[in-house]
C-alpha cells in the first residue's frame, strides 16, 4: 500500500468511522483519491472534497482567529441563503439586525432546537433526484465558546438520505419529507449556544447510487428496519469541534467519488441568539444572522431575487398573506415554481448551561439586614456574652 493511501486510511481510523461496514469502501476511496484514478474507477471530484475538508469551515476558523474579512466573501449561486419573515417582510436573515425582531434578548446563554418542516422542490430538481436516485441532507451546528468545565467547544451533526429501499425504483417524493435531527441526537436534542453564539451550515446534495455509496445504502437498508423514506445516516451530538474534520473527510471522499449535484450548499455562518452575540460576531459585512424562534426558508442564493417580500410561511410553504387554508397547497405550487426551497423550524430558549468564561462573581456583598433582623442579632450577641 502506498504512503498516501496508508495515510488516507489512518485518518479515518482515528475518527472511529472506519468500521467494518465502511472499511471496504474506504480502501476504494483511498485509491480514487489519488490524482490519477485507476481504469474502471469513477472520477474523483476534488472541488467537492475541498469543499468539505477546507472551504465549508473557513468562516468559523477565521472567526476564531479574529479574521472576519473572508467571512464576507460574496455568495455563490447555489449557496444556502436563509430568509425570514420579519417586520421588514420576507428578506434574507443576514440583512436583519436584532432591532428588526420584537423581543430579541440582550444577552445570556441559549438553547436551540431545529427541525425540517418541509421541502418544496422544483421540476428540474425533482428530475435530477429521480435520475441520481439519492438526496442527502447534512446539518452542522457548533458552539464558539466551550461550556464550563470543558476544554473545547462542541458540535452537533446529522445526516439523512432520501432513497428507495431497492435500486432502480422510484425515489420517494422530497416534498413529503420532514426531518427532526433530534431523533438521531438522543438525549441531546437541544443545542446549548454559549453566550448565545454559534455557527451552522446546511447542505443538500444529490448523488448517483453507485460504487461504494450504492453499496453502503444497500447494506443500511438491509440492516435498518425502517419504512421511512429518509434514512438516518449519521447523528453525532455534542462531539468536540475538532472531531468534525474527520467526518468532513469521510463525507467529502464519499460524495466526491462519482457524479453528484448540489441542491444547495452553504459555508458555516454565525447564528446569533442575543444582541451581545450579534455584536461580537463581526462588523457589517460579516456572515451572520439573528436567530430567533420561528420559520426560516433556505433556498439557493441566485433565487432570492425572485421572492416577494410580502409572502408568508404557512405549514412550511410560501404563500401570499391571507391565503385560504384549504388552498395553501395548490397556491404554493404557483409561487416561485422553478425554485427549490426548504423550510426549517427553530426554537430558542434560555439555557442553564454556563460557558467557560462565565464564573461566579467573587466577593459578592451581603444583603443589608433589616432593623428587626439586626435587633435579633444584637440580642443574640448579648446573650452569648453573658
Amino acid at each position: 500500500m502506498s504512503a498516501s493511501r496508508r495515510q488516507f486510511l489512518q485518518t479515518y481510523s482515528v475518527a472511529g468511522i472506519a468500521s467494518t461496514l465502511l472499511a471496504p469502501g474506504l480502501d476504494a476511496l483511498a485509491q480514487t483519491h489519488s490524482p490519477a484514478p485507476a481504469n474502471g474507477q469513477s472520477a474523483f471530484d476534488h472541488s467537492v472534497f475541498d469543499f468539505w475538508t477546507s472551504t465549508v469551515r473557513s468562516p468559523y476558523e477565521d472567526f476564531l482567529e479574529g479574521v472576519h474579512t473572508r467571512a464576507a466573501t460574496p455568495p455563490q449561486p447555489r449557496d444556502s441563503t436563509f430568509v425570514f419573515p420579519s417586520k421588514k417582510g420576507l428578506v434574507p436573515a443576514s440583512v436583519l439586525s436584532p432591532d428588526d425582531i420584537d423581543g430579541f434578548p440582550t444577552d445570556g446563554n441559549k438553547d436551540i432546537s431545529v427541525h425540517v418542516e418541509r421541502f418544496r422542490s422544483s421540476p428540474a430538481d425533482k428530475a435530477a433526484l429521480s435520475s441520481l436516485q439519492t438526496g442527502t441532507l447534512r446539518i452542522d451546528v457548533k458552539q464558539v465558546t466551550p461550556m464550563l468545565g470543558l476544554p473545547e467547544a462542541l458540535a452537533w451533526t446529522a445526516m439523512a438520505t432520501l432513497a428507495s429501499r431497492q435500486r432502480n425504483q422510484p425515489v420517494p417524493s422530497l416534498d413529503n419529507v420532514k426531518f427532526d435531527p433530534g431523533t438521531v441526537w438522543g438525549q441531546f436534542q437541544s443545542i446549548p449556544l454559549t453566550n448565545g453564539l454559534g455557527f451552522w451550515s446546511w447542505n443538500f446534495f444529490m448523488k448517483r447510487r453507485e460504487g461504494f455509496w450504492g453499496q453502503l445504502l444497500d447494506q443500511l437498508f438491509k440492516t435498518l428496519d425502517t419504512a421511512q423514506p429518509l434514512l438516518p445516516l449519521l447523528g453525532l451530538p455534542g462531539i468536540a469541534v475538532s472531531g468534525l474534520k474527520y467526518v468532513d473527510q469521510v463525507v467529502g471522499a464519499i460524495q466526491a467519488q462519482g457524479q453528484s449535484q448540489w441542491l444547495f450548499k452553504g459555508l458555516d455562518i454565525a447564528v446569533c441568539a442575543t444582541k451581545a452575540s450579534f455584536e461580537s460576531a463581526g462588523a457589517n459585512g460579516a456572515r451572520k444572522l439573528p436567530l430567533t424562534t420561528g420559520s426560516y426558508v433556505i433556498l439557493p442564493e441566485d433565487s432570492v431575487g425572485q421572492l416577494d417580500k410580502n409572502l408568508v410561511v404557512q405549514d412550511g410553504l410560501l404563500v401570499p398573506p391571507n391565503t385560504d387554508p384549504l388552498k395553501i397547497y395548490d397556491v404554493a405550487q404557483t409561487i416561485i415554481p422553478n425554485v427549490s426551497y426548504m423550510t426549517i423550524s427553530v426554537s430558542v430558549s434560555d439555557s442553564k448551561a454556563k460557558s467557560a468564561d462565565q464564573t461566579e462573581a467573587p466577593n459578592q456583598p451581603k444583603p443589608q439586614a433589616t432593623p428587626t433582623e439586626q435587633k435579633k442579632s444584637d440580642d443574640k450577641s448579648k446573650n452569648n456574652v453573658k
